[in-house]
């Protein structure tokens, strides 16, 4: 079992060297701190590229069409990164957007490409920013299998907003959780969210695939009645 791991992981390393992403192969999953998202910005490529270079690009734009047809107006990105959805974003006139991220390299570079919008590197659990900024929407996309407080991270969001995440099949040393089915997302998920729906994108030939999930946050007090 631990071979075939390992097989996965040599073959993603590779498939992520040919896009440009740093593939980590260890398979001890945890989290990172902020500096290893400063690192991994400064030594892999992937993050400059233009939006429509990345192999997220399929899940952007399926986000980005979920934003429009519901015309939210004002997104909060939560892990906005470098701000590569943040321009895809900007470029189809979503005029009222704040990125946070804990990686100020990351952040910093998003302030550069993308001036039109406000970043902050902040870490979202000890900001305010979700209790004081107005909000249609948050967003947070490849985020949720970084942190081990994820419910904790939904809860912190208002009551009525919608929100949008995306979370992976597969794992990697930053991930310290990833799904294989809609079912798993739905599971983990669906007592945190109303009308949750989760779709599948398939991101290689590999099978790599990324889940998107819609849902309106629910108050605690719902969420204990749902038991």
């Amino acid at each position: 079992m631990y071979a075939a791991v390992r097989v996965l992981h040599r073959m993603r390393q590779v498939v992520g060297r040919l896009r440009g992403l740093t593939v980590d192969l260890d398979v001890t999953p945890r989290e990172h701190d902020s500096g290893y998202y400063d690192h991994s910005f400064r030594v892999s490529k992937h993050y400059r590229l233009h939006y429509t270079q990345s192999p997220y690009y399929p899940v952007w734009t399926v986000v980005l069409d979920r934003i429009k047809r519901a015309s939210l107006l004002r997104v909060v990105d939560v892990g906005c990164g470098a701000g590569q959805f943040a321009c895809l974003l900007r470029d189809h006139g979503i005029g009222d957007y704040t990125g946070i991220d804990f990686s100020p390299a990351r952040v910093a570079y998003a302030r550069k490409v993308c001036p039109e919008y406000r970043f902050l590197a902040e870490d979202v659990f000890a900001s305010e920013i979700l209790k004081t900024e107005e909000y249609d929407a948050v967003v947070a996309l490849e985020f949720l299998e970084h942190v081990e407080r994820d419910i904790d991270f939904i809860r912190l969001i208002r009551p009525g907003t919608t929100c949008i995440f995306s979370v992976p099949s597969f794992g990697g040393s930053t991930h310290v959780r990833h799904f294989e089915s809609v079912a798993q997302v739905s599971q983990r998920y669906g007592n945190h969210l109303h009308a949750v729906s989760v779709d599948r994108i398939l991101l290689d030939p590999l099978g790599a695939t990324i889940f998107v999930l819609q849902g309106t946050q629910i108050s605690c007090a719902a969420v204990h009645d749902r038991g």
